[in-house]
């Protein structure tokens, strides 16, 4: 079964979801780090045909390591914040 998403954020080229058992998943660019993660320790995907103008890897959805769990999350242009 899948998880529930409790809180879910969109920045500029990334997203992130807060789950109910507190982990939380980013995803789309991440060449800030804004996925939780430095970009050369990312899982990446070409982006698909309907965004071939992003010219750039993009991170699949992954779990982002936290020494806590997660209550919110917050996107903006390039940074990620949890709560």
């Amino acid at each position: 079964a899948a998880a529930a998403a409790v809180d879910a954020c969109a920045g500029r080229m990334h997203s992130a979801a807060v789950l109910a058992s507190g982990e939380v998943f980013a995803w789309g660019d991440n060449g800030h780090g804004q996925c939780g993660v430095l970009p050369e320790e990312t899982p990446m995907s070409v982006a698909p045909a309907e965004l071939e103008m992003l010219d750039a890897p993009l991170a699949l959805p992954a779990r982002v390591p936290l020494p806590e769990h997660a209550t919110a999350v917050a996107c903006g242009e390039l940074h990620t914040l949890v709560l």
